[in-house]
């Protein structure tokens, strides 16, 4: 096990013990990062709120007056055929 190994008898160097450690924690940052980003996207298409909006109405405490509505899919990827939705191309809308 490359993370724990810290006794006499590892078979791992130290640099290299020391470099898989590293490239967990940055793993673990881009994990978290981009996890937080398709939330913040999946949140904001369910509820048709943007980022900023949702921030503004969090700071002035008018939430629950809001009456945005989720946004319909083809407005996100396009009205083409549902194999295109996940693929780079322009969207027909």
């Amino acid at each position: 096990n490359y993370f724990f190994c810290a006794n006499q008898n590892c078979e791992f160097s130290i640099v290299e013990i020391q470099l898989v450690r590293i490239m967990s924690l940055i793993c673990l940052g881009a994990w978290m990062f981009t996890s937080s980003m398709l939330m913040s996207v999946i949140f904001g298409i369910v509820t048709g709120v943007g980022t900023i909006d949702r921030l503004k109405k969090k700071a002035t405490n008018t939430w629950h007056l809001s009456d945005d509505e989720a946004l319909p899919l083809a407005d996100v990827f396009g009205s083409g055929p549902l194999y295109t939705w996940f693929l780079p191309t322009d969207p027909f809308f």
